[in-house]
């Protein structure tokens, strides 16, 4: 047997290799996560109302649906400044996500030690000019000062807490979350040019390293009004939609021992692994909201999803090019958000919290991070101790895809479709999206 392992992947959230497997003419390739992750030991026996500050080093989007958790278990409604500071918190982490990820695509070509290379070598040349990589990095900048001013930090949020926000905004902060807003248009459609510059020519697709086509999987998303959760299977047909409520009791969690990170799939099939097959796994995030074929409120991100699906044609996608595409989408649809949010009319109001007055034994919220769908539920003691946590993860529900996109790029290098010695720059580009 052949055993290969690709390390240290790029871009990555947490330390992940991929390890690949080659027996008997069968080849496997498996995702890692190299470091232990269990959100129970951190969480059980803490007070509740501690858990909005430690769940998100998952992602800050843990953070705010943490807190929707607490309103629910304290049985109390946040006032109106509260929920459009935390929609407006989660439209800046949308941004800055989106942004990174589409960053990192731009300059997947370039050699980090260029600069040290002997005059007249090929060091590898960017995607886009550098020019267009600086304004990216300068709108993520600006995206992290105004989740910097709305939720205290931009990477790990600490403002929002059972029935509403912690503090006020101050009256400058008004008008520099109103310049952010319209800066931050700017620099998403910047970055959508240069990514049509770039991979699409008019109806033409020139992907280059985004010719990947993944396995058709089914997709999960959260209705706009939260009311539902929707699954399409992979041809694209609507399937019974979720109460957000009895997610926990559709889909599971499924420990590997060659992984920290477990893996999400839908309860009414049995357990078998990413290598046996997609059906009983499903996609999140960006590409899986695109795959719903939900429309945009804002007139500039629909005009962009609709040239998505005039060039690459109706949903479901499953294509590498597509999942970017969705990224560019969202991305100017979190920008024509924060513009809208941004104002002091809706930031602004006589109550920032309803203070809560009683408690419940359990808590459940769910929201649409960037990553994808996520959903917590807690159970406590009288004393408000945690006694159960169950939190699901876009990472969990996305490890499968994960694995499954590393197969295909082995499968690819194996084929000769794609240079051995750029096999895991491509790999770590296809992980991108999810």
């Amino acid at each position: 047997m052949q055993y290969t392992v690709l390390e240290p992947l790029r871009w990555q959230d947490r330390p992940a290799r991929i390890s690949v497997e080659e027996a008997d003419g069968r080849l496997n390739a498996y995702y890692q996560i190299t470091v232990p992750w269990q959100v129970s030991r951190m969480c059980l026996g803490r007070p509740v109302e501690e858990i909005p500050r430690i769940l998100p080093i998952l992602s800050p989007a843990h953070h705010i649906v943490s807190a929707m958790t607490l309103d629910r278990l304290f049985q109390v409604e946040p006032p109106p400044l509260a929920v459009n500071m935390r929609q407006a918190l989660i439209s800046t982490q949308y941004f800055v996500h989106h942004m990174r990820k589409l960053y990192f695509l731009f300059c997947s070509e370039i050699d980090p030690f260029r600069e040290y290379h002997i005059r007249g070598n090929d060091s590898g040349k960017p995607f886009v000019s550098s020019r267009v990589l600086d304004a990216m990095m300068h709108g993520v900048a600006l995206a992290e000062e105004a989740a910097t001013i709305l939720g205290g930090r931009p990477e790990h949020p600490v403002s929002v807490v059972p029935g509403g926000v912690g503090r006020f905004l101050k009256p400058p902060h008004y008008e520099r979350l109103a310049e952010i807003a319209e800066q931050s248009l700017k620099r998403a459609m910047e970055a959508a040019r240069a990514f049509h510059e770039r991979f699409v020519n008019g109806s033409e697709i020139s992907t280059g390293i985004l010719e990947l086509h993944l396995e058709p999987v089914a997709s999960l998303a959260l209705s706009r009004d939260m009311s539902h959760i929707l699954v399409t299977d992979e041809a694209g047909n609507e399937k019974a939609p979720i109460p957000p409520e009895s997610v926990f009791e559709t889909v599971g969690l499924h420990f590997e021992p060659w992984t920290y990170q477990p893996f999400a799939y839908f309860l009414e099939k049995d357990w078998k692994g990413p290598e046996e097959g997609m059906e009983r796994f499903f996609v999140v995030g960006s590409l899986a909201r695109l795959n719903t074929g939900r429309p945009y409120d804002h007139s500039l991100a629909e005009t962009e999803r609709q040239l998505l699906l005039s060039t690459l044609g109706s949903p479901p996608h499953f294509s590498l090019i597509a999942a970017f595409w969705s990224l560019v989408t969202e991305l100017i649809d979190s920008a024509e958000s924060m513009k809208e949010q941004f104002t002091q009319e809706k930031l602004t109001g006589p109550a920032i919290r309803s203070v809560p007055v009683t408690m419940g034994e359990r808590g459940f919220a769910s929201m649409e991070s960037p990553e994808g769908f996520i959903a917590h539920r807690y159970e406590v003691n009288d004393q408000g101790l945690v006694q159960s946590i169950q939190v699901l993860d876009a990472a969990s529900e996305n490890n499968a895809v994960r694995c499954a996109v590393a197969r295909a790029v082995i499968e690819a290098s194996r084929s000769g479709t794609v240079e051995r010695d750029r096999t895991k720059a491509m790999i770590e580009v296809s992980l991108l999206p999810f």
